[in-house]
C-alpha cells in the first residue's frame, strides 16, 4: 500500500549471509530480538481496507534461535486478530477471530498465513510479524527478549485475497505486482486431439485456491459451446466436482461428487467413448452414464485454463494431460 509505514519494535533485523544452495535465504532476514520487556515486532500500518472483504498476511519463515513467531493487528481494519506458529516443528499455535494455515517447505522453511475479513473500511489498518515465546501467546505476545536470539523471515505479502497466493515479485522493492493469468501455450490442435475425439481421457491433478463456490474449469473443446469438455470446481455448492460433455450441442454427459476438500490437491479423470462416460476421483469411479454418442472427427482442439466464454480456472495444478482411452485398472492407476 503506497501509504504504510514500517515500524520497528524491540527488534532489528540483520541480511543473512550464511547459506548454502540458495532458495529462500538468499532473499531472507533475520529478525532479532533485544533484551526489552515487552512486544517484539515488525509493524506495517497505514494499509487500507474495505470492510467485508477478505485480506491475507503471509510470510515464509525458519527457525533459529526463536522458534515461535506470531501474526497479528492492530484492530483498525482487522478486529484484533492473532495467530501462533511453531516454526520448529511446523505446527501451528493458538489463534483467534482469523483463518490460519501453516505449509512446510524445503530446508526447513514454513509458509505461514492468515486470512481476516475487514470490519471497517478504513486507511489505517496494520498487521504485526512478531517474535514470540510460546505457540499459546495471546494476542499481544509480551516477554523479556534474549539480545541476538530470532529466526528467518524471507517474503511478507499482503493482499486482498480469501487466499495466501503465490509471490508476485515486485520489479523494485516496495512497489506493488499485478498477477496476470497463467495460460497454456502449445497445448494441442486437432491434429494432436484427432485420436481422443471418439474415445479418451482428461487428467487433472489440481486444487481450488478457495471454496469460494465460484464455477473454475479446465476444458477440451473446438473453441465453442458445441462441443466441450470440462471438469469443474461446481459454481453455487461447497466442494463440489462436475464432468460435462456437449456433443453437437446435445449435452451428452453431466454428473456431479462432492470431495472433501477442494482446496487440497485430488487426482480427477474423466473418461469418454460412444455410450461410456465416466468420472474418477483419486482412484475411483465415482459417476458414469451409458449413453451418448461422441465427437466427429477432428473437433476437439484446444485445451484451456477456463471454460468457453468464462469461468477461469483458479486454483493450483501439478498435473494436466489428454489421454487415449484407458481401462479400469489404468484409470485407478492413473487417479489414485
Amino acid at each position: 500500500d503506497a501509504g504504510s509505514t514500517i515500524t520497528f519494535t524491540n527488534v532489528s533485523v540483520k541480511e543473512v549471509t550464511s547459506y548454502s544452495g540458495g532458495g529462500f535465504e538468499r532473499e531472507a532476514y533475520k529478525l532479532v530480538e533485544d533484551t526489552s520487556t515487552g512486544n517484539h515486532w515488525i509493524v506495517v500500518t497505514g494499509l487500507s481496507t474495505t470492510s467485508g472483504n477478505d485480506y491475507t498476511l503471509s510470510v515464509f519463515a525458519k527457525a533459529d534461535e526463536v522458534q515461535y513467531l506470531q501474526l497479528v493487528s492492530t484492530g483498525a481494519g482487522f478486529d484484533a486478530f492473532w495467530a501462533n506458529y511453531d516454526i520448529g516443528t511446523g505446527v501451528l499455535g493458538s489463534y483467534g477471530l482469523c483463518m490460519p494455515k501453516i505449509i512446510a517447505l524445503a530446508d526447513g522453511w514454513y509458509r505461514c498465513s492468515v486470512t481476516v475479513t475487514s470490519d471497517e473500511t478504513t486507511a489505517l489498518a496494520g498487521v504485526y510479524i512478531s517474535l514470540a515465546n510460546s505457540a499459546t501467546m495471546t494476542r499481544g505476545n509480551s516477554y523479556t527478549g534474549t539480545l541476538g536470539n530470532g529466526f528467518k523471515i524471507a517474503y511478507a505479502q499482503v493482499e486482498e485475497s480469501d487466499y495466501a497466493s503465490s509471490l508476485m515479485l515486485p520489479t523494485t522493492e516496495g512497489s506493488t505486482t499485478s498477477r496476470v493469468a497463467d495460460e497454456i501455450e502449445n497445448a494441442g490442435n486437432q491434429s494432436l486431439f484427432s485420436n481422443v475425439n471418439s474415445s479418451g481421457v482428461l487428467y487433472a491433478e489440481i486444487a481450488a485456491n478457495s471454496d469460494d463456490l465460484t464455477s473454475r474449469r479446465i476444458s477440451i473443446s473446438d473453441g465453442t459451446y458445441d462441443n466441450r469438455i470440462f471438469l469443474s470446481f461446481y459454481s453455487g455448492e461447497s466442494n463440489r466436482i462436475r464432468m460435462y460433455l456437449n456433443v453437437d450441442n446435445v449435452n451428452v454427459a453431466d454428473k456431479y461428487y462432492n470431495i472433501t476438500d477442494i482446496t487440497q490437491f485430488s487426482k480427477f479423470g474423466i473418461r469418454w467413448a460412444e455410450n461410456d462416460f465416466s468420472l474418477w476421483v483419486n482412484g475411483v469411479e465415482v459417476g458414469t452414464d451409458t449413453s451418448g454418442s461422441i465427437f466427429p472427427l477432428n473437433t476437439l482442439k484446444q485445451l484451456d485454463l477456463k471454460g468457453i466464454g468464462g469461468s477461469n480456472f483458479y486454483g493450483k495444478t501439478k498435473a494436466l494431460g489428454v489421454f487415449d482411452y484407458l481401462s479400469d485398472e489404468e484409470m485407478i492407476r492413473l487417479t489414485k
